[in-house]
């Protein structure tokens, strides 16, 4: 024998109920995704930003080298440096630290600007001194006449504020193959204003 179920009340309210959480959970997971995914991209410009400055400032670093104030750190020491971004789009800190005579540390944190994300870089430079053979002040490989208020001097002396400079012999004042080519005139008559060791 078969029973038929002839009432029905309440399963349209229970389809609707179940209707609407179900979309409910569809948008909600879309949602959470989407912002979700904002997030993601949004961290990822400033994180970009943040790295674009420490590397700027890695760069600016190098490319400004101060020899006559970096370059006296004693080894391990550490100095200072900071700098801001264009538009201001984020800023830059870090140190410089001696490692040895000839290499240094360069350590850069970037910051963005706007939330603050933060980007890390080191790098190790090595200082290079470039050994030029100087024979002269002036060197001329033909004529030349020298007058006015001309003044060349052989003599070595460090440039104000070099305090790494070492002082080297004495050089001509000019250096030529022929010196019957060369012309002095007004006040430079005689070679008046050519000093050195000699001064041709």
């Amino acid at each position: 024998m078969t029973t038929t179920m002839s009432n029905e009340r309440g399963i349209a309210l229970i389809s609707s109920v179940l209707a609407i959480v179900v979309v409910s959970a569809v948008v909600y997971g879309v949602t959470t995704a989407v912002m979700l995914e904002h997030r993601q991209a949004h961290n990822s410009v400033q994180m970009e930003q943040a790295f674009a400055v420490a590397e700027q400032g890695l760069a600016e670093t190098v490319a400004a080298w101060d020899a006559s104030d970096w370059g006296t750190l004693a080894i391990l020491d550490t100095a200072s440096i900071s700098g801001s971004a264009p538009n201001g789009s984020g800023s830059y800190r870090g140190i410089i630290q001696r490692l040895n005579p000839e290499l240094f540390l360069i350590d850069v944190t970037g910051t963005s600007a706007r939330d603050g994300a933060r980007q890390r870089l080191g790098s190790v430079i090595k200082r290079r001194t470039a050994e030029i053979e100087v024979e002269g002040a002036l060197t001329v490989r033909g004529p030349g006449t020298f007058g006015g208020s001309a003044s060349i001097d052989g003599h070595d002396e460090p440039p104000v504020g070099w305090g790494l400079c070492t002082v080297g012999s004495d050089k001509p004042g000019i250096r030529t193959p022929d010196e019957s080519e060369l012309t002095f005139v007004g006040g430079c008559k005689s070679g008046k204003c050519i000093d050195g060791d000699p001064p041709v």
